[in-house]
């Protein structure tokens, strides 16, 4: 520390400059004198007078050498205010074995009373509390002093600083002796000790000098929680986080989610008991007094958290509280005979001694039931001083729940818990600030958004929302509104999330994670949001539903909320056998079979079913849902038919903790049902008139789609191939999507692989023991994360992602930063899609190729859709099993090559194969190969046949062979090269004989020079 830093901390202890002196400073306490000499340049001449009657076995504590000797001084000074006299206080009292004791308090014997071993605050203090508990006898720790001299009634781990309000705060750990007096070593004491310490008993008003008594905690005693309590830094293995950890490996508790569980229990327990806590005096109920019955705690416990299910989560437990039971004794004791103790203890058997709220182990009777209340002890006293329940968010209680979260719940059925850096980045792409000022515009008095999360599992989404919200509502003033009770609506609900009772859903089918929302929302000071512990998927008139998520009458759309943020379960097995009313509730219900584990598809429906008209959603949804068959197309479908899409960001497979499957972010807005209207009635009005058209802005709307729809020549062509009504019922398919579509323009963000995803991510995920959960990626101090996706402390950073997607809801003009060039990219969503095939399948292509051959000039461009040119086989192709292929004369083709032999061919001629899937899809690495006489070929490759007077298999070989397919291994398993897709891909088509020569050059040439050279000759 500096100079003038230690004259502002001694200046709070009470010192002052000394009358008379340079730099030296005095503090007189019952008229004994401390001093403090600065005197001197260098801080190694900076000492510490403790005075004539403090005992000082060595002057190691004497100077500033180290910051340790501050909270020596401060707790020093403390004692003597409290009232021990300076005689009896020694500081670094040496012990035979080894060690020096911070302080050493006697009584008025000599005797040893109190031993108090300082720590800096946070990280060394942690790691004593730490050592103490784990009973290491390497480590100079303060049972190890203990033993040197057993008259001490109390010891104390003790730590000070001064907090960001530049204010004194202390902590103190406190054991009484008396549970392990005469032990002969620290093997017995930790036998003897129930490893709890005391928080109150030495310094608090109330306590006099060697009057040391725990005291109950009332609501004043309540420590703010910060950081350094619970979130570890390097090496500090002290933090609550990993306290709970270490009771639960101590007590040998295997059953990590039951024991978390159980956790997260008493979490309600202490915010239902600081809700509670309305006088400043009021004692807490939720703690372990000194020498307290277990049972009565038990008891206390059980009733909190009944009363917080009841309250919070609208669940009556079946449970009965002791009054409650008294009473009823009561009105029948005269028939009882005397036998209310009896009686009593059978309630309190049926009660306590059985599995219950806070069982971390097995209870099945009396003793049991201690052995687990132990536990329970250890847990409450490690919160009881804290408080945990505030009005305005706090990160780091959100980043420690998330680390129980990831530790304690097991994931399956589809969960999995969003990190909440992707729960940020997609409320953060969400234009809430627009949402309310166009409802405050319309004279709307419910003038926030109506926001729902039908799958919320840990309450990330709703907490990220919410914050969101609740900062845009504290910028607004009074003139900002329209009407009296958008006025008085804004008074009321500004004070500490009161709106989000009104306007915040949350729907979770699993027990544990609806509880656990409910948690993590009074962690983050928005606990009235509503959480319904029900099915997302449940009918609109379910008994579970209220509020505006009931509409009464079981129809199946209910459009009333402005925004849904979610990340659905996925791929759950036989959902549809416990579906309540599928068939009523959803479309898409009869295309689910009894095996069906797309149960994403449904929530997409639901997500048209909830939003309203213009209503915005950021959901999370697996890959798979883009490109696949069945009932993806038809979720597909419902998707482009009453939604535009605004953006999609593909994660990768490193953003989720136990997920590898790829997910993405969708982005949509929901349409009005007008537009979709529009838009078929221009199809009818083209099928009767046969002429071109203009809309949206645009000219000649189906050349343009025949444009993108190579299956025809132009106009005059589509019209004559479409006569007959059931290829036109294909068309209008295609036909309406592009119209919806036809002036959308989609940011797209791609997290990459390896090292570039974890840089987009901005984290990167650890299991090691102790330090599980998310870290910033790279590496930094300050905790914080540096994405790519969004800026933590700027909302509309122009260099994220997150700000494009916001400005593209509101239809902006947006343009791609130099520093997102590798990750994102903005096209046209028509161009995504493939009016090839003749049936459509809605199938969205993220990712596309980057096809150099569009930039050059020399020679007009062609593609494999001109017959002119080429034939496309793969109708003759046909896979056989490998166990009937055998041993043959003739090869059997694959993606790659050869992969066999067979005793029959299905082609005797020179084809150019082009890999569909599994192939290998790098520059240079032959996605394209040449095949002469007899073969036979499988359904992974397609199949060329060139017509040699205007194309030779050598040229279209390395016409594609040349070209970079790598981004389709992003696609569902390891990707596929649509054949429409493979047709749409143009290329320069000189006449044959500059072909041959072409291919007669570049031949003699390897590696790059070759496809350098083959480039430059076609530019």
């Amino acid at each position: 520390m500096t100079k003038t830093e230690i004259e502002s901390y001694i200046s709070k202890l009470g010192f002052e400059l000394t009358d008379g002196k340079s730099d030296h400073w005095t503090l007189e306490i019952d008229k004994y004198n401390l001093g403090i000499d600065l005197g001197g340049e260098s801080s190694n001449k900076w000492k510490i007078d403790y005075g004539s009657e403090i005992t000082v076995h060595r002057k190691t504590t004497s100077n500033f050498s180290q910051l340790e000797n501050l909270v020596v001084l401060e707790c020093v000074v403390r004692l003597l205010k409290k009232g021990y006299p300076a005689k009896n206080i020694e500081l670094e009292k040496k012990w035979r074995v080894g060690g020096n004791l911070d302080i050493y308090v006697t009584d008025s014997k000599g005797k040893a009373y109190l031993m108090i071993e300082c720590k800096t605050w946070g990280k060394e203090y942690n790691k004593a509390l730490k050592i103490t508990l784990e009973n290491n006898t390497n480590k100079e720790q303060i049972l190890n002093y203990y033993l040197q001299d057993q008259n001490a009634k109390y010891l104390c781990l003790y730590t000070s600083h001064l907090n960001s309000e530049n204010n004194l705060d202390y902590q103190s750990n406190i054991i009484h002796t008396s549970d392990f007096e005469k032990a002969q070593n620290q093997i017995e004491i930790h036998e003897k000790w129930d490893n709890v310490f005391y928080t109150k008993g030495i310094f608090e008003p109330s306590i006099s000098a060697y009057d040391i008594s725990f005291l109950g905690i009332v609501k004043t005693d309540l420590k703010p929680i910060d950081h350094s309590y619970l979130t570890p830094e390097t090496n500090d293995e002290g933090s609550i986080f990993n306290r709970f950890a270490e009771i639960l490996r101590r007590h040998t508790i295997s059953d990590k989610s039951n024991a978390y569980n159980k956790i997260f229990n008493l979490f309600l327990c202490k915010i239902v008991d600081e809700d509670n806590a309305v006088d400043d005096n009021y004692e807490m109920e939720f703690q372990w007094k000194y020498n307290e019955n277990p049972v009565d705690v038990i008891y206390r416990l059980s009733d909190l958290h009944k009363k917080g299910m009841r309250d919070y989560m609208e669940l009556d437990v079946a449970d009965v509280s002791e009054d409650d039971f008294d009473k009823e004794l009561l009105k029948i004791v005269s028939q009882v005979n005397g036998k209310t103790k009896a009686i009593k203890d059978m309630f309190k058997q049926l009660r306590l001694y059985k599995n219950n709220e806070f069982a971390f182990k097995e209870v099945i009777n009396e003793r049991t039931f201690f052995e687990n209340a132990e536990i329970v002890k250890e847990v409450v006293k490690l919160l009881e001083p804290f408080k945990i329940k505030y009005e305005h968010k706090q990160k780091f209680l959100g980043d420690f729940f998330e680390r129980l979260l990831n530790i304690g719940i097991k994931q399956e059925s589809g969960q999995f818990f969003t990190p909440t850096p992707i729960t940020s980045f997609i409320c953060n792409s969400i234009p809430f600030e627009k949402i309310i000022d166009a409802k405050i515009e319309s004279k709307d008095n419910n003038f926030l958004p109506y926001l729902i999360d039908y799958a919320c599992g840990s309450g990330h989404f709703l907490n990220d929302a919410m914050d969101r919200i609740d900062k845009i509502l504290q910028t607004k003033e009074e003139k900002d509104f329209k009407t009296k009770t958008q006025k008085d609506n804004f008074y009321a609900w500004k004070r500490a999330y009161k709106w989000a009772k009104e306007f915040v859903y949350g729907i979770e089918k699993d027990y544990r994670l609806a509880k656990t929302t409910k948690v993590a929302c009074f962690l983050n000071g928005d606990g009235e949001a509503k959480i319904i512990y029900g099915d997302g998927l449940a009918p609109f008139n379910s008994s579970l539903y209220y509020g505006k998520l009931n509409n009464g009458t079981g129809e199946k759309d209910n459009p009333v909320f402005d925004t849904i943020i979610a990340n659905p379960p996925f791929s759950v097995e036989s959902f549809r056998m416990v579906l309540e009313n599928g068939k009523e509730s959803f479309d898409l219900f009869d295309s689910v079979t009894d095996k069906s584990d797309d149960i994403e598809c449904l929530f997409i429906e639901r997500t048209s079913q909830l939003l309203k008209e213009n209503g915005l959603a950021g959901i999370i949804l697996p890959s798979t849902i883009l490109l696949n068959r069945g009932i993806h197309q038809k979720a597909r479908k419902v998707l482009l038919e009453n939604f535009q899409i605004i953006g999609l960001c593909e994660f990768g497979t490193k953003a989720f903790t136990y997920a590898g499957q790829p997910t993405i972010a969708l982005f949509i807005k929901k349409r009005q049902k007008t537009e979709l209207d529009k838009v078929n009635v221009l199809i009818q009005e083209f099928r009767k008139k046969k002429k071109d058209f203009s809309y949206s802005g645009q000219k000649d709307i189906i050349s343009k789609y025949l444009q993108l729809n190579t299956s025809f020549d132009d106009l005059e062509d589509f019209l004559e191939k479409t006569k007959d009504n059931k290829d036109w019922k294909y068309e209008v398919e295609k036909l309406r999507i592009y119209l919806l579509n036809i002036s959308n323009k989609v940011v797209i963000g791609n997290a990459g692989d390896k090292d570039k995803m974890k840089l987009f991510l901005g984290y990167e995920h650890s299991s090691q023991t102790k330090y599980e959960g998310i870290h910033p990626y790279p590496f930094n101090e300050s905790g914080k994360i540096y994405s790519k996706m969004y800026d933590e402390e700027n909302l509309l950073n122009p260099e994220k992602l997150n700000t494009l997607i916001y400005n593209n809801f509101l239809g902006n003009t947006i343009s791609i930063p130099k520093s997102l060039d590798e990750y994102v990219e903005i096209k046209d969503f028509n161009e995504m899609l493939d009016f090839t095939d003749t049936k459509f399948d809605y199938r969205v292509y993220m990712q596309s190729l980057e096809n150099p051959y569009l930039e050059f000039t020399k020679y007009p461009l062609s593609s494999l859709s001109d017959e002119s040119i080429c034939e496309i086989l793969d109708h003759l192709r046909k896979p056989v099993k490998k166990s009937k292929r055998g041993s043959g004369d003739y090869i059997y083709y694959g993606a790659t090559g050869k992969t066999g032999m067979i005793n029959d061919f299905l082609f005797d001629e020179k084809l150019v194969l082009i890999g569909e899937d599994g192939a290998k899809w790098k520059r240079g690495e032959n996605t394209a190969f040449i095949i002469e006489g007899k073969s036979w070929v499988n359904n992974h490759a397609h199949i060329v046949r060139t017509k040699n007077d205007k194309l030779i298999e050598e040229y279209i070989q390395l016409i594609f062979a040349n070209l970079d397919f790598g981004f389709l291994k992003t696609r569902p398993n390891g990707g596929k090269l649509q054949k429409g897709e493979m047709m749409k891909i143009q290329f320069p088509l000189p006449d044959v004989e500059t072909q041959k020569e072409i291919v007669n050059e570049v031949s003699k040439l390897k590696g790059n020079e070759k496809w350098k050279r083959f480039e430059e000759l076609l530019k």
